[in-house]
């Protein structure tokens, strides 16, 4: 609507182009380009489906990097939706594209220009706070910003449009060394250098990027599932706390039908948990995969991790997985009897569940043959 309120103002039917910064798996790109805005979608990393949009789809690894070769004097709009560290970058570049250039930005994860954004102010949320930053960002590169919300399945539905300046063509000079003064102002190395808040601006024309400690994503996104954690650690962790569940003052029973009683375990908060672990291995995890509520959601066979709690999995029941898990969604006859059962080889009571009904196999012997034979071929 935005666009056609626009070319109705301008009084052209000359569809508008646009770059989409940060553009992740490129469906925007695809639908904007497939109504016919001729455009180019931009990120530091190829989604595996770009390739089924097929060659009219404009999508390009790259990463960006604020400076002057970072302009596109060329394209009417600059489209930041969910751009991460570009986030606050998109009015600027916007600005310092031409003065005809408008942008559109839907904030998300906080971002400064160099930096984690963590300038709260009193009596507003953290996102409030942001987007009165990122507001203000394109406020001072001298466009009239309209704030919207979006009715979109997310809580994070505010965006902001500038698609009108509030100088004229002539003062664009005087623009640039505003916004250079702002983002040095607020940059780490200014801070660093003790600068009294009147450091040398950049402006555009120089051709050096506008912030020395602007860091893009990098193009391999790290892998946050614990296979780097050593195995050895791993595997003391889920002892540790498997063993602190069942010795649990609140540990329950089950009655089986084989006569046998099964002991399920207690069930703890993640914050008790955490302290029976040192702050060097839990640092390990935090670096290498999110952290000890990641790993144990991992190990979903053996916990069962909710409500900011862990208890063990009941697998003495029909479907021991809640019916929004992935897990329950899944088609486990692709699984059966791939991997062992942890409890059959852990568990002092062993599996509750018998080898003819269990999803695990207990013991070698009862590994699926079918299986492997088709993996070797």
């Amino acid at each position: 609507i935005t666009w056609e309120i626009q070319r109705r103002e301008q009084k052209s039917e000359k569809l508008q182009s646009f770059v989409d910064l940060g553009c992740g798996n490129g469906l925007l790109v695809h639908i904007l380009q497939s109504e016919g805005h001729p455009g180019l979608g931009l990120d530091v990393r190829k989604r595996n489906i770009w390739d089924l949009y097929g060659d009219q789809t404009k999508l390009k690894e790259e990463s960006i990097i604020p400076s002057a070769e970072s302009t596109f004097p060329e394209f009417d709009w600059l489209i930041g939706n969910h751009s991460d560290e570009l986030t606050p970058w998109i009015p600027v570049i916007a600005a310092r594209s031409s003065y005809t250039c408008s942008y559109f930005v839907l904030p998300c994860c906080h971002f400064d220009f160099d930096r984690k954004f963590s300038q709260k102010e009193a009596n507003e949320s953290n996102y409030r706070s942001y987007l009165n930053f990122v507001r203000e960002v394109g406020e001072v590169c001298g466009f009239t910003v309209q704030e919207d919300t979006l009715r979109i399945p997310s809580t994070k539905r505010v965006c902001f449009i500038g698609k009108t300046r509030n100088y004229k063509p002539e003062e664009k000079d005087l623009i640039d060394d505003k916004i250079a003064n702002y983002i040095n102002i607020r940059s780490t190395a200014s801070s660093i250098s003790g600068t009294d808040g009147n450091p040398p601006a950049k402006k555009q024309k120089t051709g050096e990027v506008w912030s020395e400690g602007f860091n893009p994503r990098p193009s391999e996104e790290k892998s946050r599932n614990c296979k780097s954690v050593d195995s050895g650690t791993v595997s003391h962790i889920v002892q540790t706390v498997f063993d602190v569940l069942l010795e649990s003052t609140d540990c329950e029973t089950r009655q089986l039908e084989d006569g046998r009683v099964w002991r399920k375990g207690g069930k703890k908060a993640l914050s008790d948990v955490v302290k029976l672990f040192d702050k060097d291995v839990l640092k390990q995890l935090k670096s290498e995969c999110g952290g000890l509520q990641t790993l144990l959601r991992n190990h979903n066979s053996v916990f069962n991790v909710s409500g900011g709690a862990v208890q063990l999995r009941d697998l003495t029941l029909d479907e021991p997985y809640s019916k929004h898990s992935k897990l329950a969604k899944r088609d486990k006859s692709q699984y059966f009897k791939t991997m062992q059962c942890w409890f059959y080889n852990n568990h002092p009571d062993g599996c509750p569940r018998t080898a003819q009904k269990c999803h695990f196999a207990h013991g070698e012997q009862d590994v699926r043959k079918e299986q492997s034979d088709a993996c070797a071929q």
